[in-house]
């Protein structure tokens, strides 16, 4: 046990508890989760995979032609790209929210609607909320 941690262990139990192992994982990704960004990360992941997703297929809503879909597989990998930077870089979360909404944007031209609407919903809404987190601070004494 590190210092300052405190652990409630069932009464009864020896001194050498430890909590379970899916306890702790649970844990430490809630701590985790709650430092960062998480959900304006998430919803830029799969933003970023609907919008690439889009050009991949054999039907499309837009004639595009065939040396243009590699841009809207890299807007949509680019936007993914910003939600994983939510979640590693938090304190970059302002540049990377404000990318993650323009490329976004861009994605209604290279995209097929921007990942059929779908994808252009999520990258901004997660962009959206990567920009306006902010940490919890302590409060002062």
């Amino acid at each position: 046990m590190s210092d300052g941690e405190i652990t409630v262990r069932p009464p009864g139990s020896p001194s050498s508890y430890r909590e379970p192992l899916l306890r702790r994982t649970r844990r430490r990704f809630a701590t985790w989760r709650h430092a960062r960004p998480f959900w304006g990360g998430l919803w830029c992941v799969l933003g970023g995979a609907a919008m690439a997703y889009g050009p991949t297929t054999a039907f499309k809503v837009i004639l595009i032609s065939g040396t243009v879909v590699w841009a809207g597989i890299l807007v949509g990998v680019l936007v993914a790209t910003m939600g994983v930077f939510l979640w590693f870089a938090p304190q970059l979360r302002l540049l990377v929210g404000i990318l993650a909404v323009l490329l976004s944007i861009v994605s209604l031209l290279t995209s097929d609607y921007g990942g059929f609407g779908v994808g252009l919903v999520l990258g901004t809404v997660g962009g959206a909320l990567g920009f306006a987190w902010a940490p919890v601070r302590a409060p002062a004494r």
